[in-house]
């Protein structure tokens, strides 16, 4: 009879993705399991523009047969320190909470 491999039949840990030998990396979620393989519409949303109403590329990702993903990266640029001209903050309190009832609404 044969010896079964290292891992075989169940998922294993590399580097932090969550292997299964028969399908490739697989990401674990709250609601379902996606193959990391799988093409999906990714719709990323920058800090200077959060818009939803008339967002192309988010229209079209919810009119495609893909899955999409909303994709916006908090970047520490826009939350540390002043500008340059005026040492006013990059993103005061009000803009900050308005980013993210914007992201919430996402």
């Amino acid at each position: 009879s044969r010896k079964p491999s290292v891992g075989e039949g169940k998922d294993e840990r590399v580097s932090g993705n969550l292997m299964r030998p028969e399908s490739g990396p697989v990401a674990k979620g709250p609601a379902l399991a996606v193959n990391l393989k799988q093409k999906v519409n990714v719709v990323w949303f920058k800090t200077t523009d959060l818009r939803t109403d008339d967002h192309a590329a988010l229209r079209a990702a919810h009119a495609g047969e893909l899955p999409f993903l909303h994709l916006f990266v908090f970047e520490p640029l826009w939350y540390e320190g002043r500008t340059p001209l005026g040492g006013f903050p990059r993103t005061g309190p009000i803009r900050a909470r308005f980013q993210l009832e914007c992201i919430a609404d996402l």
